[in-house]
């Protein structure tokens, strides 16, 4: 199972922050003229028309079923489109947000998503594996394709940084340096020693950066090969993306002042990590990655037993991991499996609410701009958060067989 993470930061704004080639449009600038293809180990991404689909991805064959309630998913439609921007150097472009120079052997490609209004610039840092990069890309991708942001939302277009850099051949400090340059603090300092221990530690993080443009981030710390096989690589990617898309809904609201004991505008904790789990698991079944009743069942076996042998009280379960802080410190005492059971909670809402397909999930969300989390999460699920950590509390008690019994899949579709 994969441990991921959210650390928090103070910024501009609060900081939240916890790899298949493809025919997308994309430009890509080698930052050292000596860097060699072979040592990257990919070939050359070409630019192709101005409107190309993001990905092109056929599912595997025959996933086991699981004892889980399911609901075939339907064929996934025609995905949408990247555009090519144009081919502009890296200190002085001319479209779209500002890039800034990575460190010598790195590589940066840029592209466009329409739908999301949002430029994705990649940095892929000296040793990483051309494969694993372009896995993490089409991960991301096709995720944004299922998931798009708030055009409306944006007033201008957003950036989206995804760095990649490898745990023992990258230059580590050089990362962070260049990292900080995308991120607007007063103090380069600062910046550098507030992103120095969770990069070093965490295995992708997410952060809502600025708001004017809307800026957006990924790190995917890697090695030789993905550090979380087997299990898939769809889940981490997706995971990520999931915090992006929460993200941009609360935007145009500023969290820069509200303390880490406070839940987030996105909602607390358990829902905020719980939904991207949900999601992930949902479209990397989709993608033929891997079956989602098996991995529902392993999750809801972990929580099962951590509750068993805890004397924890089934309705504070919940509660114990409603802010950034609630989950800081459940990971200092090493008890945090209430945060992790948030994937759990999600699944036996989305039964609970007969969904069918994940529009509900999506609806929430777009509630953000309107409504605070709790009355999004009454409008869209019919039920208050305290009513719901009531009924969840009856879920935990029930053996592990018949919890299996109220998750269902609903349907992943554009």
């Amino acid at each position: 199972m994969i441990d991921i993470r959210v650390s928090f930061f103070i910024l501009v704004a609060a900081l939240f922050a916890a790899s298949c080639s493809d025919s997308s449009g994309v430009i890509t600038t080698e930052i050292s003229s000596t860097q060699t293809l072979n040592h990257m180990g990919s070939t050359p991404v070409t630019p192709h028309s101005t409107t190309e689909p993001i990905v092109t991805v056929s599912a595997s064959a025959g996933a086991a079923e699981s004892s889980a309630t399911t609901v075939v998913l339907a064929t996934q439609s025609a995905t949408s489109t990247a555009t090519m921007v144009p081919d502009n150097s890296v200190e002085s472009p001319t479209v779209g947000p500002a890039r800034y120079q990575a460190p010598i052997g790195s590589r940066q490609d840029r592209l466009f998503l329409p739908n999301s209004n949002l430029f994705v610039d990649f940095t892929v840092y000296e040793g990483v594996p051309g494969s694993i990069y372009q896995d993490v890309r089409q991960a991301i991708l096709t995720t944004a394709n299922i998931l798009p942001l708030p055009v409306v939302m944006l007033e201008e277009a957003g950036q989206l940084f995804v760095a990649i850099w490898h745990r023992e051949k990258t230059d580590f400090q050089a990362v962070v340096v260049h990292r900080c340059e995308y991120i607007p603090t007063p103090s380069s300092e600062t910046c550098q020693n507030d992103l120095i221990g969770p990069m070093s530690t965490q295995s992708q993080g997410m952060a809502l950066l600025a708001r004017s443009p809307a800026r957006f981030e990924i790190v995917w710390p890697t090695l030789d090969q993905h550090d979380f096989l087997p299990t898939s690589y769809w889940i981490p990617a997706s995971h990520e993306w999931v915090h992006v898309f929460q993200s941009a809904h609360t935007v145009t609201n500023s969290e820069a002042n509200r303390s880490l004991t406070d839940i987030p505008l996105a909602g607390p904790i358990w829902l905020h990590e719980g939904t991207a789990d949900y999601l992930a698991v949902l479209i990397a079944d989709k993608q033929g990655s891997i079956n989602f009743g098996s991995v529902m069942s392993e999750y809801i076996r972990n929580s099962h037993d951590a509750f068993v042998s805890s004397d924890s009280d089934p309705e504070l379960i919940l509660r114990s991991c409603e802010s950034p802080a609630d989950q800081v410190n459940a990971e200092r005492r090493g008890d945090s499996w209430q945060c992790p059971t948030g994937r759990v909670a999600v699944a036996y809402l989305m039964y609970k609410i007969g969904a069918s397909s994940i529009n509900e999930l999506k609806a929430f969300y777009m509630d953000l701009d309107q409504y605070s989390w709790s009355e999004a999460f009454a409008r869209n699920y019919g039920r208050s958060p305290k009513q719901f950590y009531k009924e969840f509390a009856e879920f935990m008690e029930m053996s592990y067989e018949l919890k299996l019994a109220f998750i269902s899949q609903p349907e992943v579709s554009q």
